[in-house]
This record gives C-alpha cells, structure tokens and sequence, in this order.
C-alpha cells in the first residue's frame, strides 16, 4: 500500500513539473548541414535552406558530393561538425541535418563492404 502512494504521489509532481512553463532566453537557430551531393554546395538544396534563414539564425553547409556516411566520418568531417556544434550552442540553438544514402546505394563500394551486415547481399 505504501508503495501505491508513492507510485501516485510521484506521478503527481511529475505532472506538475511537466505542465509548468519553462522559460528560457529565445535564442536564434544554428544549422549545420552534413550530407553527400544531395546537401552540397553547388547542386544540393543546402544553400538553398540556408538563404532563408532570418532572425539572427546562421548555417553552414558541410555536404561533399560523392561521400558516404563512412567517408564523412573517417575524413575528419564529423568530428569539424561536432566542433563547429560544441562552440556555437552558448550562443544559438544548434541543429544537425543529415542526409546521406545516394552514395551509399552503391554496392562495390569498399568502405560499405566494410560496414555490410553478415546478411546483406552485398
């Protein structure tokens, strides 16, 4: 019995905690975009998103054409992006898109071999 009232008893602040307001100082959004050809600079539609953002919000496009999510992991590109994350989120909201599978897709690939699951067909 006594466990059921702390049961019910804990669920009710944490539906109060829940429902009260947090406020928090707005700040303005930080975009980083990863990604192969598809996100790139010149021919993927990272540049594109970037140009509308407004409000104090900035961005930087990091899409290489022709990567895949190994190559951009193992050139050193994520940890710059993890970086460019860490010393910008005192002053903006930082967020990561990440779009990559165009080159993925390719099955000769040696980087995807190295990373294939034991049932993949490739």
């Amino acid at each position: 019995m006594k466990l059921s009232a702390f049961t019910i008893s804990l669920a009710s602040v944490l539906v109060a905690v829940a429902a009260a307001p947090v406020a928090r100082q707005a700040r303005p959004a930080a975009f980083f975009l990863v990604g192969d050809s598809t996100t790139a600079v010149n021919g993927g539609w990272g540049d594109g998103f970037l140009a509308t953002l407004r409000n104090g919000a900035i961005g930087q496009n990091k899409g290489h054409s022709g990567t895949t999510t190994v190559s951009f992991v193992a050139g050193g590109d994520w940890g710059k992006v993890l970086d460019l994350v860490k010393s910008n989120q005192a002053k903006y909201d930082c967020y990561v898109t990440i779009q990559f599978g165009h080159n993925d897709q390719v099955p000769t690939d040696p980087q995807l071999l190295s990373i294939s699951s034991p049932n993949s067909p490739f």
